[in-house]
């Protein structure tokens, strides 16, 4: 389970509000590191995510686009935080189950998180990501 943005303060937990284009090329290359070295087999994008996805991922390419780069190297890795945002839109069109929107600034308790999970890994397990011992 990661976030989307990185940064917290001035953003609100469904719409990104406060997010700079600074804040949004860092999000997405740490985004992108943790796909690169867990390599998940399935994405589950909660509702939220999965709306601001749906409205603001050309915003969020031209973003990446617009991030300046001094070497080579960094322009390496704009291209694959380009094609990594892209990814996610491949990911989103083939629409997963998906889980409960939950943001950390309304918790009901430990069962609540607990139920989450439970939905998570049946999810997973309906993918065949997952299986359900252990």
């Amino acid at each position: 389970m990661t976030d989307l943005s990185k940064f917290r303060g001035p953003t609100k937990d469904s719409n990104f509000e406060g997010m700079t284009k600074e804040m949004w090329q860092k999000s997405i290359r740490c985004l992108r590191r943790e796909f690169e070295l867990l390599k998940p087999k399935a994405t589950l994008i909660v509702p939220g995510a999965e709306r601001f996805l749906e409205s603001r991922l050309p915003c969020l390419i031209s973003t990446v686009e617009l991030a300046s780069a001094t070497n080579s190297s960094e322009r390496a890795e704009i291209d694959r935080d380009k094609a990594f945002l892209r990814l996610l839109r491949e990911r989103r069109k083939h629409c997963m189950d998906q889980v409960p929107y939950w943001a950390p600034s309304y918790p009901n308790g430990g069962c609540e998180q607990e139920d989450i999970a439970k939905t998570w890994c049946t999810t997973l397990t309906t993918l065949g990501v997952a299986s359900s011992e252990g």
